[in-house]
């Protein structure tokens, strides 16, 4: 057989296909669809792609609207860095969707660059992201975090895009850390099937857009948190979430629909916190912090002695009481059906302050022929320069006059500040109303396109 020449060996070599399993397989398709939204004339335009380990390269990014790798032959095996979507030319994308992609860590910044972000719908939904940290610049519309393990949630100190958020299947015990959803623009909060036992009313106290809560598949604790929950929501919200708790604790309430539950029946167990206290010449000042439901009952000792007339959770004993002079050595003790719980405070006795003497004004002395004079002047010595006028007698000084120099008026005008003041005051609500007003008219018209697409499916 005859020998190739080993010029000719390289070239076939090179020549030869690359084994598929060497090179990355990304292949993605394009396609158009037609808008039902009266606000957008421009169809949508997707790019649906599949075996991507990166966000994929198109020839033509700017013309995508939808960019979709939720197919489960996606892996983002790299960190979506600051500017990722750009870099690759993705400027008008108005849904995002990176469910199940492998996706570990991620910079928010990486959606920098995103015109109107604040209208995207972003979904990361079925990853292992454990912490997401987000700015007013990177906050999108809607934001499905659903099955990852979230520990720690940003929101943003101010989060006006942000309407939806699904937190669901996230194994969560408690709230992330950063995620309190005060003073929030949240119209609708997914927590269902997690591991919550409790939910605070004050999560959701200053939260004034919120419209749909769900909690269904949690363990919660029935006891009087969970009822005051209830009852801010109906009360202040409008709306019942009773229906989907079921309580998994206490054990009398197992199974227990919070909806067939009275309200006003939800007890907590009693807690005596602290005795904390003040102390004046003038007065005593005690307070015993206590929790529970139905409220306990206060008893105060001083001493040995049971004071029957301090029958409060708040005691302030003036000076002219007689347990002003008794022994300071005070209990508080906390009952209620739940038991009794006591703490005690030993205060010290404050020591008496030394008055400081008045302070002396110097004394000035005129000499002269006639009787001696003393007068006592209202200035310092230091604000005195004496000019002595000397009058020679026979040798001799006959007398002596101090002269005050003369006094020089210092207008100190300050007519200006009240006008600065009130000038400052009138521009600051003139501030406060355009934000009022900008925030009043992004709400009605996200209300209006909610309506539209509503009766058009309808």
């Amino acid at each position: 057989m005859a020998k190739i020449p080993p010029f000719l060996s390289l070239i076939l070599l090179l020549c030869m296909p690359t084994s598929p399993q060497l090179t990355s397989a990304c292949t993605c398709t394009f396609f158009k669809e037609s808008s039902t939204s009266i606000f957008q004339e421009e169809p949508s335009t997707t790019l649906r792609c599949s075996g991507c380990s990166e966000i994929p390269t198109y020839h033509d990014p700017r013309s995508i609207t939808h960019l979709d790798l939720s197919s489960g032959s996606n892996k983002l095996t790299n960190k979506l860095i600051s500017n990722t979507f750009i870099n690759k030319g993705f400027f008008n994308l108005k849904h995002i969707n990176l469910s199940n992609t492998g996706i570990v860590d991620i910079d928010m910044d990486a959606f920098l660059g995103i015109k109107e972000f604040g209208e995207v719908t972003l979904d990361l939904s079925y990853n292992s992201i454990s912490s997401i940290i987000m700015s007013r610049f990177t906050n999108p519309k809607i934001l499905n975090l659903r099955g990852n393990p979230i520990k720690n949630l940003e929101l943003g100190w101010f989060a006006p895009a942000l309407s939806d958020l699904d937190l669901s299947n996230c194994s969560l015990n408690k709230i992330p850390t950063g995620a309190s959803f005060t003073k929030k623009y949240l119209d609708r909060l997914n927590l269902d099937s997690n591991r919550l036992t409790s939910l605070p009313w004050t999560e959701l106290r200053d939260n004034n857009f919120l419209m749909e809560l769900s909690l269904k598949d949690n363990p919660w604790r029935c006891d009087c948190h969970m009822d005051f929950l209830r009852e801010y929501l109906l009360n202040m919200r409008g709306f019942d979430v009773s229906s989907d708790v079921v309580c998994a604790s206490p054990p009398e309430m197992e199974g227990k629909k919070l909806s067939l539950i009275p309200r006003g029946e939800l007890s907590c167990p009693l807690e005596n916190k602290r005795l904390i206290g003040d102390v004046s010449k003038h007065k005593i000042m005690l307070g015993c912090l206590t929790e529970g439901v139905p409220e306990p009952k206060i008893e105060w000792h001083q001493g040995t002695l049971r004071r029957e007339d301090l029958l409060v959770s708040v005691l302030v004993i003036s000076a002219n009481n007689s347990a002003y002079e008794g022994v300071w050595h005070f209990w508080c003790t906390a009952k209620s059906a739940h038991g009794i719980a006591t703490r005690e405070l030993t205060l010290t006795r404050p020591t008496p302050t030394p008055q400081p003497l008045p302070r002396q004004q110097p004394v000035y002395i005129r000499t002269t022929t006639e009787p001696v004079e003393i007068t006592t002047e209202e200035t310092t010595v230091s604000q005195i320069q004496p000019q002595l006028i000397r009058e020679a007698k026979n040798g001799s000084f006959s007398k002596i006059v101090v002269q005050d120099p003369p006094q020089t008026t210092i207008t100190d005008d300050t007519s200006i500040y009240p006008i600065l003041l009130v000038i400052g005051t009138l521009g600051l609500i003139i501030l406060i109303f355009l934000v009022a007003l900008i925030v009043i008219g992004t709400r009605l018209m996200r209300k209006l396109n909610h309506l539209i697409e509503h009766n058009k499916t309808h």
